[in-house]
């Protein structure tokens, strides 16, 4: 794998033949105080593993874009003004690298929080014109069918996807969303959350989106934010990933661990947890 950090908000690698940048869309600091706000509990040495990560601790939003199979690719697009003023960087950044927003071809989403999808769309228009839009099948139903979502979210999110009623797709466990990239299902987080296998010429990364939101959770994967629909289902999708990352030895990548978000899983010596090892950042040359 070959990699390269072009700038503080944008990390370039690839698996294989495909290209890939993550691209910041912004991030804010957590402090250790703000936890019990985050989890309603928390075992012992919770706290104490965070006070240890670096303070203020970083919440990132990493989007991803690849180049595979000739098509330009997003998997999910950030806030966009919803964000700002402290997110919703993602298009200006991806501009930046002297992509337009009319040069995306796919995009693939993870799950429908706004933070992943709310910036295809401003002021009532599709941000990426020319763009298909790959959904989970199971995101849809809950979100905008099922009426057990809330309305005023079901509302939004209906607006945000209005302008692309024609170019919507769904997507299941173990379809082929673009050329190297499969869909695999990992429910908890939401009803739908998938994360995604990518993987050319022998090299693999598992994007597992959020699965998990905190490095904390690595070495404490049976812990669950309050944002996680299905606090008892996502412990063990979060088990069962950083399992599979530890034994495959996979790169992952992450939506909220700070910028970049990739690394790798071992299996903790001494505990039931697991030990992440941020990818190390080389600069451009």
């Amino acid at each position: 794998m070959n990699k390269k950090v072009s700038g503080l908000n944008s990390y370039h690698f690839s698996v294989g033949k495909i290209k890939l940048i993550v691209i910041s869309d912004g991030f804010e600091n957590i402090h250790e105080h703000q936890l019990g706000d985050t989890f309603k509990s928390m075992p012992d040495g919770f706290a104490q593993a965070f006070a240890q990560l670096p303070q203020p601790y970083p919440f990132g939003y990493n989007v991803l874009y690849l180049e595979t199979g000739g098509e330009r690719v997003l998997i999910d697009v950030g806030l966009g003004a919803m964000g700002k003023p402290d997110f919703g960087f993602f298009l200006e950044r991806l501009e930046q690298e002297s992509i337009s927003a009319s040069q995306i071809d796919k995009i693939i989403l993870s799950h429908l929080h706004l933070d992943h999808t709310a910036a295809l769309t401003a002021e009532n228009s599709p941000v990426f014109a020319n763009a298909q839009i790959f959904l989970p099948r199971l995101e849809w139903e809950h979100w905008i069918e099922s009426g057990r979502a809330p309305a005023e979210r079901a509302e939004i999110l209906k607006k945000i996807f209005q302008p692309y009623q024609e170019r919507l797709h769904f997507i299941e466990d173990g379809d082929v969303a673009a050329e190297g990239v499969t869909v695999i299902a990992l429910p908890g987080h939401t009803p739908g959350h998938c994360g995604f296998m990518i993987e050319s010429a022998g090299e693999r990364l598992l994007h597992m989106v959020d699965t998990l939101h905190f490095q904390t959770q690595i070495a404490f994967p049976d812990v669950s934010p309050f944002f996680d629909i299905n606090p008892e289902l996502s412990p063990k999708t979060r088990r069962m990933v950083l399992q599979r990352l530890a034994d495959e030895a996979l790169l992952a990548l992450t939506y909220h661990l700070p910028f970049p978000g990739l690394g790798h899983v071992a299996q903790a010596k001494d505990s039931a947890g697991f030990i992440w090892k941020p990818i190390e950042r080389i600069a451009k040359p």
